[in-house]
């Protein structure tokens, strides 16, 4: 099949930009598809038909005692072959369906009609309030409108200060010519396979199985692509970043900034009123005295012009600074002045102790559909559901609720607690931080908190004074190291005492005799074994000779060592034992935080 698309597509002659000739030859591909599809349909219904009759022929033969090994065997291919092909009937419908859903959906039915006139009622805007007077009219309503954004997007055209002689940290050339490298074909190609084959780029009714698997076909028409796009124009993308990465970087920084006693500002951009309301010239200049280079510029300057970015709302918090002097800052950006504790992403930003009124939005969301006060009460609401009871009384509890949350495969319901899930869901952090090494918040963490020998995790160099989200992250770090057991290649990674390697406990535990004499508490495996000719020899340090009674706990641990397989080469790996596959889920882990119930099944009861 990939031989015939390949000849699809380079018979398809077709000249001007890329992006025009990919379009013309992906329709080109989609006419010769169809064409093939009603080809094939009619030789699979025909197969189909076939197989039907003659599996009725060996079955009856069968039935009469007539049949011989070479039937069997002919019936076990041809039932195979038969239930492929419905298969791929079924499939086929099923897309068919989801295509005539997208053309057609509810535009001839009474309730899309309805639902239309409602939402046109619920929409419209019989009258508006401007200044104390109300306009009721159509047209006073549209010219109040008008002008309000108007207003709105215009600039105020006030003085704005250039910070001459001001000294700033800026990009050096490698750095700033590094933002406008092209895209080589190594990113561009684990870019695209990165993705689900099931995600759509457009409407066009290729997704990406088409392209990761005719890659060979097509990859030489998206480089040239790129190639283009990257001349002409290109937007701002950055490698492993996640959304909720951002608000722990902000919080970090935050209580960072804090704690060093320095002054200085922060600006929350957010998308509720036109990027025309800030001063782009100004920080246009800035990005300039900074390193940033001409062209890289020019790319923000589209982004921020573009109508995708048309709304935005500029805050501004002070750190460590006098009010009067935030106030007046703030005047010049042309942004608002907030405090602390507010709101990034729809999270907490900038909380020193964690506090129940912060988490107030959070809670009113879930209070439009459940009638409850505090974060707290949600679990008792499950329960009152699940008894039958109301939002003020609950019902006859049938089951312990320890008993409710267990996983249906051990005899509970399934019901998550939500405790112990909001735990699970902050141990992802802690796999990801030594998974992720050059995401910027594992660099933003680490350059706080310190790395720990082997960078799987950060340490805590603040120890216990205060709070932020990393350091409650880093509380389940007893409970998430359990599950882990590490895989040597290089060594370079792991603790020769302290991670689990050999065994499911560390070295130091199982022999603490033989680790307190130990030269170097932190030293790694690569330090205390050589390859010679393919074998391993093993020389842990220790800081004096061994007592009589010392030497069978030194057998046994060379005895335990030796039997471990070391890989010629690679790199050290670490393994989530709860897990067939030796990766993180926070579904494994949360089912190892649930409390041990000490009631008989649900399923019992």
């Amino acid at each position: 099949m990939e031989d015939q698309l390949g000849s699809w597509w380079s018979s398809c002659n077709v000249e001007g930009p890329t992006d025009v000739v990919i379009g013309k030859k992906l329709r080109f591909v989609k006419h010769n598809l169809k064409v093939w599809s009603k080809q094939q349909n009619h030789l699979n219904q025909g197969r189909k038909v076939w197989l039907e009759n003659r599996l009725k022929e060996l079955i009856a033969l069968e039935e009469c005692g007539l049949s011989s090994e070479v039937d069997w065997a002919e019936m076990g291919k041809a039932k195979q072959e038969h239930k492929e092909l419905l298969l791929r009937e079924e499939i086929s419908w099923r897309q068919r369906s989801r295509v005539r859903w997208l053309k057609e959906g509810d535009k001839n039915s009474a309730f899309f009609h309805a639902m239309a006139s409602v939402r046109r009622r619920t929409n419209r805007i019989e009258s508006l309030s401007v200044n104390g007077l109300r306009r009721n009219t159509k047209e006073d309503v549209s010219s109040a409108i008008v002008d309000f954004y108007t207003k709105l997007y215009a600039s105020e055209g006030s003085l704005r200060p250039i910070p001459e002689g001001v000294e700033f940290n800026s990009l050096n050339l490698e750095a700033s010519s590094s933002l406008e490298q092209p895209f080589s074909e190594e990113e561009i190609e684990k870019g695209l396979f990165s993705i689900p084959k099931d995600k759509a780029p457009g409407p066009d009714g290729f997704c990406l199985a088409f392209f990761q698997s005719c890659w060979s076909v097509v990859k030489r028409d998206i480089f040239r692509f790129f190639k283009e796009f990257f001349e002409d124009t290109q937007s701002a993308f950055v490698s492993k970043r996640q959304i909720l990465d951002c608000s722990l970087i902000a919080n970090e920084v935050i209580d960072s900034y804090s704690r060093s006693g320095f002054g200085g500002v922060l600006c929350k951009l957010d998308m509720e009123k036109a990027y025309d309301r800030v001063d782009w010239e100004c920080l246009d200049y800035l990005l300039g005295r900074m390193g940033f280079g001409n062209r890289w510029r020019s790319w923000m300057r589209q982004c921020i012009s573009s109508a995708w970015f048309s709304v935005l709302k500029s805050s501004l918090f002070a750190i460590n600074i006098p009010s009067s002097e935030a106030i007046d800052f703030a005047d010049v950006m042309g942004c608002r002045l907030e405090t602390f504790p507010s709101s990034y992403l729809g999270l907490p930003l900038g909380v020193g102790r964690p506090r129940k009124e912060i988490w107030n939005p959070i809670v009113e969301k879930i209070e439009r559909s459940c009638p409850i006060s505090v974060i707290l009460k949600i679990e008792m609401l499950q329960r009152r559901f699940l008894w039958g009871g109301s939002s003020s009384k609950g019902g006859i509890p049938l089951v312990n609720w320890d008993k409710v949350c267990i996983p249906i495969k051990s005899g509970g319901m399934g019901i998550r607690r939500l405790k112990e899930f909001n735990r699970a869901l902050l141990g992802k952090w802690l796999w990801q931080f030594g998974v992720e090494q050059s995401a910027l918040w594992v660099k933003v963490v680490g350059s706080k908190y310190g790395l720990l020998q082997g960078s799987w995790c950060s340490d805590d160099k603040y120890g216990k004074k205060g709070r932020t989200i990393w350091r409650n992250i880093l509380r389940l770090k007893q409970n998430f190291e359990a599950g882990i057991r590490f895989k040597v290649y290089s060594g370079d990674r792991i603790k020769f005492w302290s991670d689990s390697w050999c065994s499911s406990d560390p070295l130091a535990v199982l022999f603490p005799g033989l680790f307190s004499v130990a030269s170097i508490k932190d030293v790694k495996v690569a330090d205390c074994f050589e390859r010679i000719h393919n074998r391993i020899i093993w020389f842990p340090s220790f800081r004096r000779n061994f007592f009589e009674q010392e030497l069978a706990d030194i057998s046994q641990l060379l005895h335990l060592i030796e039997g471990c397989y070391i890989k010629k080469s690679g790199v050290d790996k670490r393994i989530w034992i709860w897990n067939p596959s030796g990766v993180f889920s926070v579904k494994s882990f949360y089912y190892r935080l649930l409390p041990v119930a000490g009631s008989p099944s649900f399923a019992a009861v």
